[in-house]
């Protein structure tokens, strides 16, 4: 089936049906979204879901930080769930990292995140089952915590559907046209749509769908072990994130 579209997003993760929804919320004209499979079966239906402002980069942390307000209002502002719950998070560092730590804070303040350096005695204070060996100090967000990532994808997905973007599922991408060195059209294995732009959100398939022009994106895709554990009973509820780098 031959259709025409403004702009075309490939790929069906939190990051492809966003594009789609805040472009339909701009009124950018017609929006398709195509996904190979179906919302989150990719990199985001598996992501352990930490939803937080700590970033080395400025720019990031500055992404991280607008991102976080999205989440702290998702209901009023997307409409349905992403599963935010505000936890607080918590950066561990040894002795080595503690500098680096420490300068991420600060950039991190300036930029309006709220987050403060804790010590040892102070992180111990706030878990007593801590290993405390080799710990210096800790940064503390008490903004963050965690989200569930699936149901965030979906959300983003149902709220681009009311603005009016067409969602097409199981629908992979076989090429794309050029003409004159110029995007011209998007086939899938049913339909042809024609278009002057596409956004690759095709995650760790962006080098594959890249190829389709031509271009090289050096993606190399690997594997992010996750360890599910029972967390103690005698954790205080909500339990903050913790991420160790100390260990």
């Amino acid at each position: 089936m031959r259709k025409t579209a403004d702009v075309v997003v490939i790929g069906g993760g939190v990051n492809g049906c966003s594009i789609a929804y805040y472009l339909a919320k701009k009124r950018a004209g017609k929006i398709c979204l195509l996904e190979k499979r179906y919302v989150a079966s990719g990199p985001t239906g598996r992501s352990s879901g930490i939803v937080r402002s700590h970033y080395t980069i400025e720019t990031l942390a500055s992404m991280a930080k607008d991102s976080l307000q999205t989440f702290q209002n998702f209901e009023e502002e997307i409409g349905g769930s992403a599963g935010f719950v505000q936890t607080g998070v918590v950066f561990i560092a040894s002795e080595k990292d503690s500098a680096g730590l420490i300068n991420s804070v600060s950039m991190h303040q300036r930029l309006g995140i709220r987050e403060c350096v804790l010590s040892r005695d102070e992180l111990m204070k706030m878990e007593p089952l801590l290993n405390g060996e080799d710990l210096s100090c800790g940064a503390y967000e008490s903004d963050s915590g965690y989200a569930d990532p699936a149901l965030t994808a979906n959300s983003f997905c149902e709220a681009a559907v009311r603005e009016g973007v067409e969602v097409s599922v199981r629908s992979p991408v076989t090429s794309l046209k050029v003409e004159s060195n110029q995007i011209r059209g998007v086939i899938t294995g049913e339909d042809e749509i024609s278009t002057n732009t596409v956004i690759n959100a095709a995650g760790p398939w962006g080098s594959q769908i890249a190829a389709m022009v031509g271009a090289e994106i050096p993606i190399i895709p690997s594997r992010h072990p996750v360890v599910l554990l029972q967390r103690p009973p005698q954790w205080r509820n909500p339990t903050p994130v913790w991420l160790d780098l100390v260990n």
